[in-house]
This record gives C-alpha cells, structure tokens and sequence, in this order.
C-alpha cells in the first residue's frame, strides 16, 4: 500500500467537501419506490473510501490484517449499510446480529487477532452504534444529530493525532470531518436526505477505525478518547438546557451543539497534550 498526493490538506477537504454534495444530491434524485429507503449516505462512503486512497495508497490486492486496511473496511461497511438501507423491512434482532458482527470483525482484522482489551472496544462499537440509530431515528425529519456527532469526534480525533504527530490519523479524522459537514449542510437543503445504515456503519465505522489507530499507536491516548466520547450526550445537555435557560432554546440547534462539543473536545486535547508529553519525556 503506497501513496503519493500533492495536493495539501486543506485543498483535499475542500474537494471531499463539495465532491460529497454533488453525489449526494445525485443519489437523493433517484427516484424510490419506498420512501424509507435511504441511500444518499451511500456518498459518505463512497467519497471516504476515495480520499483514503490518497491518505494510505490505494489498497493491495489481498488484503492484509493490519490497521491499515481502513479502505478496505470502510468498502465493507459501505456494501453492508446500503444492503440494510436498501431492505428496511429487516427486523431489529438482525439488524443487531449483523452489526455487532461487523464491530467484531472490525476488530479482529485492525488488531489482527483477539486480544483481553477487544471486549472493551466492542463495547464502545455497539454504544456507538446505539446512540447513532437512535438519533436518527427521532431526528431523521427535524435534526440530523447523527451526524453531528460523527462531524465532531472526527475533529476531536484529527487534533488528537495531530498534537501526537500522527499526521495520516489526522487527515483520516479531519476528511470524515468534512465529508460528513457536506452530508449535514445536504441533509439541511433537502428534506428527502434522511439517516440510514450508510451513514450510521461507514461515518461510526471510520470513527471507530481511527480510534483502534490511534489506540494501537499511543495507548497512552485512551483518557483522551473516553473524553471525547462524551459528544455522544451533548443532545441529553442541549434538552436539559433549553429547559433551564431561555437564550438556549432561541439559538439554532447547530450552534447550541457546537458550543457543547467544545467541552469534550478541549478536554480531549490537554489530556492528549499532556500524554504526549509525558511519552516524549
């Protein structure tokens, strides 16, 4: 796996950005017989999977069990979520038996093996993945926390990795960034743009993906990473506080939840600062 691009970083978010919005407006024109199949998420993936090329070269033939192979799960994830969007009659103990199947191979191909501290990321994939359906479940017609959340953690990760020089994690992070904010701003113009499996497996599945990378790189970084994980409540917070003050529930959900994602994020970052100092020293 080799790769070469000369395009800078903030150009190749740029691109991944706007090149999101058109294939997602191209998948939302499609026309659907059933109108809760929800395929546009479809793009995430297949622009993540495009940009991870240029991030970690394009992908060996036979794949390898290493966390490298982040594009060739990201592939996986891709076909699987559009099989669930494109059958939404599935019953729910299915649903579950083929995601927590996909967590595990996730797992055992990025460790390459079955180590004592697998169950632990387990556990994080199906609190992930529990808190994702859900949001886009109660949020697919008014707001799209789903991808919120993944929009934040990725950057939360990307300042991670790059305030411990792990450049290749931080443009991994910060282009989930910024394919899942063009997804957002899509989902905002058009109302037929909805939450499926796409986005919930190929957005949690690269989130999830880096995190194992930056966990196998720099153990020391887990404080850092259950801080960060703290994004999955910020709507439980937004809730409680329109309630309390009324200047919470004027502003704009979107600004609301940026100003708490801060919390978590910053806490993320001198934890992980801190750690990288204590690894130099």
């Amino acid at each position: 796996m080799t790769s070469s691009y000369t395009f800078s970083l903030i150009e190749l978010l740029t691109i991944v950005f706007l090149l999101t919005i058109v294939i997602t407006f191209i998948f939302s024109a499609i026309p659907q017989s059933n109108k809760n199949i929800k395929i546009s998420g479809v793009s995430i993936g297949i622009v993540f999977s495009w940009f991870g090329t240029f991030i970690l070269g394009t992908p060996d033939l036979v794949p390898k069990f290493n966390s490298n192979e982040i594009i060739t799960l990201s592939i996986f994830f891709l076909f699987l979520g559009l099989f669930l969007d494109l059958n939404p009659k599935f019953n729910k103990l299915f649903i579950w038996i083929v995601l927590i199947f996909s967590g595990m191979i996730t797992i055992i191909w990025m460790l390459n093996e079955v180590k004592f501290y697998s169950i632990f990321f387990l556990i994080g994939w199906i609190t992930l993945q529990i808190k994702l359906q859900r949001e886009s479940i109660q949020n697919n017609k008014t707001i799209s926390t789903a991808e919120l959340i993944i929009v934040f953690s990725a950057i939360g990760l990307g300042l991670i990795a790059w305030i411990n020089n792990l450049l290749v994690d931080r443009d991994l992070a910060f282009g989930l960034s910024s394919i899942c904010s063009a997804f957002y701003l899509c989902s905002k113009i058009r109302p037929n743009i909805l939450t499926g499996f796409s986005i919930i497996l190929i957005g949690g599945g690269a989130v999830f993906m880096i995190i194992i990378r930056l966990f196998e790189q720099y153990p020391s970084l887990t404080p850092s990473i259950i801080l960060l994980g703290f994004i999955l409540f910020i709507d439980r917070n937004i809730i409680y506080l329109s309630k309390k003050y009324r200047i919470c529930n004027t502003m704009p959900y979107l600004i609301n939840f940026t100003i708490l994602a801060t919390i978590p994020i910053a806490l993320s970052v001198l934890t992980a600062t801190i750690a990288s100092k204590l690894t130099i020293g």
